[in-house]
């Protein structure tokens, strides 16, 4: 029966190459599609690929050719279950190893760009410690040497995951409550995906798996999710809903925990913000029992001027200081790295970008702080986690216990905003 199958999924996989329809683009629906540029932080020189389902994907090879330069395309290749597709960079391309069962090499080629599509998911492994699960339709293409993944997908599936990947555990809610707050933020992350989109154009894709745009863990993370029945549900009945201000979509930003006041653009980015919807800053007393509502972090004096190598002009000593610079609302907005006549200025953003790249994100988790020095290390003493722009996570979790419907913690983050429904 099993064989019975995989002819029949070859068979519809060669009719639509001859109809020259690819097997995805068959079933695709009217919303935008989307490209998202996956394993960034990682960047991967190697990815090994499996089949999930019982489902014949199509592997479409791109090459440089001899001929005035022009990109020629190789014959399909079929990938079927039990397979692995192994990919390595390589400053000539892309060496593609097509294994069967037994680990054994069935086909080798090299490629300069790399498309697989199909109806059903590939399981990712990534530099031998990731797993994930994607949708198959991803092209694969060089960037400085490595392994550059998109994917290619619908918006409403990726509201979905997007909502899983960046929940976490909540405690002491109920699912009708639990519904409101997912609400909020899935029609939050449908608003951020319309404004964004082509954030990282430049890149080839539209928005990337990260903090710098959306965490996307793949399908596992809805699959796995304990909640996954509350955020299917709150995909559902928030179809195509986002946020609106004078007919044009709001920027759905959102952050862990506000630390007890939301941030404004300008206070968070040093680049123009275009959308005519004002932020204003709102304090939130909905957050107060989060555990990141106040925290408390140290490192080493050393590492921090290691940390800040890109941007310092001289060689720090015991007596140079890191000195922050704050708003009228105790935001953080520049840091001054200061000794004699050396002095050097740092965006907050700036400042939290190379700090998190050196020593981890955990460390300076917002840019509501105070900078005190302790013998040999410096202790940041802070409020919240994240950007604290737009929705608060935290508090709308405990609004929603608190009997708000999802609207009601919209307008609460978002004042001044309606909900509509978008194409």
């Amino acid at each position: 029966m099993r064989s019975t199958f995989i002819i029949g999924q070859v068979f519809s996989v060669l009719l639509l190459l001859l109809i020259g329809v690819s097997p995805v683009m068959a079933t695709e629906n009217s919303a935008p599609e989307l490209k998202i540029g996956l394993f960034n932080l990682l960047k991967p020189k190697k990815i090994d690929i499996k089949l999930v389902d019982n489902e014949v994907v199509l592997i479409k090879t791109f090459f440089e050719g001899s001929e005035n330069n022009l990109i020629k395309s190789s014959q399909p290749i079929l990938f079927t279950p039990k397979e692995t597709l192994s990919l390595v960079a390589t400053n000539k391309g892309i060496i593609c190893y097509l294994k069967n069962p037994n680990k054994e090499i069935k086909r080798q080629w090299i490629a300069k760009t790399l498309s697989l599509s199909g109806n059903g998911s590939l399981e990712f492994y990534v530099a031998n410690r990731l797993t994930r699960q994607i949708p198959a339709k991803v092209n694969f293409q060089l960037s400085k040497d490595l392994l550059q993944t998109i994917l290619f997908t619908d918006e409403e599936t990726s509201v979905e995951i997007i909502t899983a990947s960046e929940l976490s555990a909540i405690d002491n809610i109920n699912s009708k409550q639990a519904l409101e707050s997912f609400k909020a933020l899935s029609i939050t992350i449908r608003s951020y995906l319309r404004n964004e989109r082509g954030r990282h154009s430049k890149e080839g894709y539209d928005i990337c798996d990260n903090t710098h745009c959306l965490l996307y863990f793949g399908q596992d993370a809805l699959t796995n999710s304990k909640q996954r029945d509350i955020i299917e549900q709150s995909i559902k009945e928030t179809t195509r809903q986002v946020i609106s201000y004078e007919n044009k979509v709001v920027p759905g930003y959102f952050t862990a925990c506000c630390g007890g006041l939301t941030a404004s653009p300008k206070e968070v980015w040093s680049g123009k913000y275009l959308n005519s919807y004002v932020f204003k800053s709102i304090n939130c007393n909905y957050c107060q029992k989060d555990r990141f509502y106040q925290w408390e972090r140290s490192t080493k004096t050393k590492a921090i001027w290691k940390a800040l190598k890109q941007v310092l002009t001289f060689e720090p000593t015991e007596n140079t200081k890191l000195i922050a610079k704050y708003n009228s609302n105790g935001v953080v907005i520049s840091l001054l790295i200061k000794e004699r006549n050396h002095q050097i200025k740092v965006s907050s953003a700036k400042f939290r970008h190379l700090v998190g790249q050196e020593l981890g994100w955990n460390l300076v988790l917002s840019n509501f702080y105070k900078i005190i020095p302790k013998g040999q290390e410096i202790i940041f003493q802070g409020k919240g986690f994240g950007h604290n722009l737009g929705l608060c996570l935290a508090g709308a979790n405990e609004q929603a216990r608190q009997g708000f419907s999802y609207s009601e913690i919209l307008n609460f983050y978002f004042p001044n905003t309606t909900l509509s429904e978008v194409q």
